[in-house]
């Protein structure tokens, strides 16, 4: 993939990542969260750097929601329910170097 692909594909994920809404808390206390936060979808990066492995980051993606890193704040559990969205199945189709180049753009474009 060619760099000019790469921020093509990092511009629609940060789009995806914008528009991402999710419901949390419990029933009679649940607001919208919109969005990530920039640090959140970094640690996931920093994540795939060092694993290079796009299965080990699917499965910590997927993780991620319900884990304790979820209960930091009331946000966090939906910053992480709409990264798991927005990557959705074409991001895990790529390659790992442009998998890492795409979510390296998106940290900065977001």
């Amino acid at each position: 993939m060619q760099p000019q692909e790469h921020i093509r594909h990092a511009t629609q994920l940060c789009q995806r990542l914008r528009s991402a809404a999710t419901e949390v808390g419990s029933r009679d206390r649940q607001r919208q969260v919109r969005g990530a936060d920039p640090n959140e979808l970094k640690k996931i990066y920093a994540y795939l750097l060092k694993h290079r492995d796009l299965n080990k980051l699917k499965k910590l993606v997927e993780r991620l929601p319900n884990s304790n890193f979820a209960r930091r704040s009331g946000s966090t559990e939906g910053y992480y329910r709409n990264i798991q969205t927005a990557l959705g199945a074409e991001f895990y189709r790529f390659g790992v170097d442009d998998a890492i180049y795409v979510l390296g753009w998106a940290c900065r474009l977001l």
